[in-house]
């Protein structure tokens, strides 16, 4: 008899871009000030059906007459080299266009930068939190043939997570166990573990979204099991066995608040008893407070073990909390 116990703790690392700049490497707003006060340079992103002199026109006096020879078009034209094909732009494409002031219509470029004032001002920065520390306490049923072990345990974690690079970040933690309230249908005085029993877990996830909004990591865990040691007519007793489990997590944000987890593994033992199998784990995630600094989620876990001789199952609950400094 063992137990399986692997619970996930998924950590996001939310991405931020640098300072924008331009093919030269210089900073945009340092080269905006030398630009000639005859110019004003917006940037600005195409939508569906829009053009080059549709964007212009959203700036310009009525029945200003610009043609491409015009120097503000030449430089809007020569800043955006990424631009292959005006006459074809993707939508979402950003450029910075040049507006000469004789032909700017002030009232609709003060309404343009009073918009995005106000995108701004309703983009709130997320604060992130690299480290993050947590209590998990549930318990687990096991069943092997006839026999029947149940226990609670308690866990308490600790979690480091930042930026791998652009594209992947990563979390590393290490959790103290423990076990208590064995119940053994086969011994009517089951004899815990003593202490803590330490366990460790590596994570590396993509920081954009593998489809649409769902999220992917691969994980390692090494956890704690347990199987039957001494057994007598009054006693037995359980050992600790070591395990490897790798896993691939998916993670869905149903809101900025509120997201839902499922993750699925192989497991292999380490030592000289041989055990394999699978396993899953299915939840949800809920954020609050201050910058989102406090979680709570709930999950179920179940997983299916071999070993030479003989197979079981276990199913277990638990519920997390966890805060991000």
């Amino acid at each position: 008899m063992r137990l399986t116990l692997s619970f996930l703790f998924i950590s996001f690392i939310l991405s931020h871009n640098s300072l924008a700049k331009d093919n030269s490497g210089k900073n945009i707003e340092t080269e905006a000030k030398k630009i000639t006060s005859q110019f004003k340079i917006v940037k600005i992103t195409f939508k569906e059906g829009e053009t080059l002199g549709k964007l212009i026109s959203l700036f310009v006096k009525r029945n200003s007459i610009i043609s491409r020879k015009e120097a503000m078009v030449q430089k809007t034209l020569n800043r955006n080299k990424h631009i292959k094909n005006w006459r074809k732009i993707n939508v979402g494409e950003t450029i910075y266009l040049y507006l000469d002031k004789k032909f700017i219509d002030q009232k609709k470029y003060d309404e343009f930068v009073s918009k995005k004032k106000k995108k701004k001002k309703k983009k709130k920065k997320v604060k992130e939190f690299h480290q993050n520390a947590s209590f998990q306490f549930g318990s687990v049923d096991i069943k092997k043939e006839s026999e029947d072990l149940k226990l609670s345990f308690a866990k308490f974690g600790y979690t480091y997570s930042n930026k791998w690079n652009k594209e992947y970040n990563y979390s590393a933690g290490i959790k103290l166990t423990r076990f208590v309230n064995f119940e053994y249908s086969e011994g009517s005085n089951p004899v815990s573990p003593d202490g803590f029993y330490t366990e460790f877990t590596f994570s590396i996830g993509r920081v954009k979204p593998f489809w649409e909004k769902v999220f992917l990591s691969a994980q390692y865990d090494m956890l704690n099991y347990f199987v039957v040691g001494n057994k007598t007519n009054d006693d037995v007793t359980f050992n600790p066995l070591l395990v490897h489990r790798v896993s691939i997590a998916g993670f869905y944000p149903h809101t900025k608040k509120l997201g839902f987890f499922l993750t699925t593994g192989i497991l292999k033992s380490i030592g000289e008893t041989d055990i394999t199998g699978g396993d899953f784990a299915t939840g949800s995630k809920y954020s609050f407070g201050k910058d989102l600094r406090y979680d709570v989620s709930g999950a179920i876990y179940g997983s299916s073990l071999t070993t030479s001789t003989t197979s079981e199952s276990s199913l277990a609950v638990s519920i997390t909390t966890s805060i991000g400094f």
